[in-house]
């Protein structure tokens, strides 16, 4: 809402032109955002936990269940693939995979 006063027109405007522009919803590309600031903290070797804490995800399972929608992959195999240790994404928490249970 702020962000649409700023520019001098109504919320659903804003939506139409930001959806227009970016072929996505102002949500998806927040999400975006945060799932490409999930990356940088993994390839910093950031726990799960830690990074779904700081990008405000109920809990690191979510994070595991969003970053797997978004990406295609699960946060740990994004991990492996960039050659860091599942060991570094897990410490504080099971070293299996939250979502190779499913």
């Amino acid at each position: 809402a702020e962000i649409a006063r700023q520019f001098h027109m109504s919320e659903s405007k804003l939506r139409k032109l930001f959806k227009q522009e970016k072929h996505m919803t102002i949500l998806q590309y927040f999400l975006h955002l945060k799932i490409e600031v999930a990356k940088q903290l993994l390839e910093e070797g950031k726990t799960l936990a830690h990074i779904a804490e700081l990008l405000q995800f109920s809990t690191s399972a979510n994070f595991s269940r969003t970053f797997k929608r978004v990406v295609g992959i699960s946060p740990l195999k994004y991990a492996q693939q960039n050659n860091l240790t599942s060991q570094q994404t897990s410490k504080g928490q099971t070293q299996k995979d939250p979502e190779e249970s499913h």
